[in-house]
């Protein structure tokens, strides 16, 4: 899918906030899961829907919706699962994607709930079935400062992309249990991306 975006132009607050980012990964995840093979941000340097900006100094910036992108990027690695069952018995504004294979399994959850009345942290518990789980590690998708969805800094993996240095985000290990179930707390306004393995990994 060519010439998408969140608006034609951007919106200031909007498109270059990190709501934008959690919409980015959200949205990808959305159209995979339905078929589509790809997605272009189509935009145009220095609108506030661009990923890649140029800062006060005149040098690259890098906008939240590219952290989306670098979710997908990690947490979109292999086959599409359409056989996952949700609970959701709060009826939180929670989305949650299934990718994987053979041996790696990878869970992208968004919680899109913000607001002092509606923000809210979510506990997951995930559950694999045919799936012995031996490893996991999550990354989180967070705004700076944390679960605010106008903010206009970001990192994953508790570290910010640059123009100008290296990304070094890192994955934190998830317990499991026995059963294969591990339980993951994902904040407000924010997103978790979490790799299970049927076999060890280094």
């Amino acid at each position: 899918m060519t010439e998408c975006n969140d608006y034609t132009i951007g919106v200031k607050g909007a498109s270059d906030a990190f709501a934008a980012a959690l919409w980015a990964l959200d949205y990808m995840h959305w159209w995979a899961a339905h078929g589509c093979a790809g997605v272009n941000f189509h935009n145009r340097r220095g609108i506030p829907n661009d990923t890649i900006h140029f800062d006060s100094a005149r040098s690259f910036g890098i906008n939240p919706k590219a952290y989306g992108l670098k979710a997908f990027d990690l947490g979109g690695r292999g086959d599409v699962m359409t056989s996952v069952e949700l609970s959701n018995p709060g009826q939180m504004n929670v989305d949650c994607y299934a990718v994987g294979d053979a041996t790696n399994l990878f869970l992208t959850i968004i919680n899109k709930t913000h607001g002092s009345a509606a923000g809210t942290n979510v506990v997951v518990t995930i559950q694999p079935e045919h799936f012995a789980v031996t490893t996991g590690e999550y990354m989180m998708l967070e705004s700076v400062p944390p679960s605010d969805p106008l903010a206009k800094e970001a990192t994953l993996g508790g570290s910010r992309i640059a123009g100008d240095t290296d990304w070094h985000g890192q994955w934190t290990p998830l317990g499991v249990a026995k059963s294969s179930a591990c339980n993951i707390t994902v904040p407000s306004s924010s997103a978790a991306i979490v790799h299970l393995c049927s076999t060890s990994h280094d």
